[in-house]
């Protein structure tokens, strides 16, 4: 299957992280690259066409500030979109790819690879069809959510931070669009996704909300989940790169800049 690889600029500055110095000298001059599934991840990382060049770039939340951070220590990032599992694979391995991007915590993965600090925290919801619930869905917990029907999720993907056992959740559509058309033929009661990335689908490609009202609200009693990059063990510099990725992190989040740029992608859902 093909997959697309796109540069993010270059920029760069006198500055760097203190905590990052030491790395400087052999990660200069670098490329760096991430990957994300093949759906993407609106708002924080998708694939558009430039109107002006034609030519496909990566644009989001990620994207924007990890070619800021990496770019102050002359380091090139890269962002490829690659079937979801495939991504998490070539990390592992160092098959071409050296992230991965929007990782949930479990311990296997905190051992597979390394991670960094989380770069953004979402809420768990739950979406249904109006059509078929127009009254609504009522649940007092996770638990309350699986009892009422069919869960669906997505291919590959880690539900434990829903409240809920993978095993619990039909993990069949390997597109939300699938996911969609499943719900819209009452193969799926609900399915388990983040209001924000949902938003953000339908910002880009409204066409696929058609013929569905979608209904949704927060699971009770879940915290917000973190969202981390994981880096693979099997590069070289995988150490260096989490204490530049981290300090850099930090660093816009103490100077407002990181909640700045969130800030002017959410404002685009509303």
């Amino acid at each position: 299957m093909s997959y697309m690889m796109i540069s993010g600029l270059m920029i760069y500055s006198l500055f760097s992280p203190v905590q990052a110095a030491e790395t400087n000298s052999v990660m200069e001059g670098t490329r760096i690259t991430f990957c994300e599934d093949s759906d993407g991840f609106p708002p924080y990382i998708w694939a558009e066409q430039d109107n002006h060049s034609g030519l496909i770039q990566a644009r989001g939340f990620n994207t924007e500030v990890i070619t800021k951070i990496l770019a102050k220590h002359k380091i090139q990032a890269v962002f490829t979109f690659l079937p979801w599992k495939r991504c998490l694979q070539n990390v592992k391995h160092h098959n071409g790819v050296q992230v991965a991007f929007n990782m949930v915590f479990t311990e296997e993965r905190d051992s597979a690879y390394i991670l960094t600090r989380h770069l953004f925290t979402t809420k768990a919801y739950f979406f249904y069809s109006r059509n078929h619930y127009p009254t609504g869905i009522n649940i007092e917990s996770a638990s309350d959510l699986v009892k009422s029907g069919v869960v669906c999720g997505r291919f590959g993907s880690n539900y434990t931070g829903y409240g809920v056992n993978n095993n619990d959740v039909l993990r069949s559509a390997h597109t939300f669009e699938k996911l969609l058309q499943l719900l819209k033929i009452g193969h799926c009661d609900t399915f388990l996704a983040r209001y924000e990335v949902l938003a953000g689908y339908k910002l880009l490609k409204e066409e696929l909300f058609s013929g569905v009202e979608l209904g949704y609200k927060p699971i009770p009693g879940i915290q917000p989940t973190r969202f981390y990059m994981g880096i693979s063990r099997n590069y070289e510099f995988s150490e260096e790169l989490k204490v530049l990725l981290d300090s850099g992190i930090s660093e816009m989040e103490s100077s407002g800049e990181l909640e700045q740029i969130m800030r002017q992608y959410l404002a685009n859902l509303k």
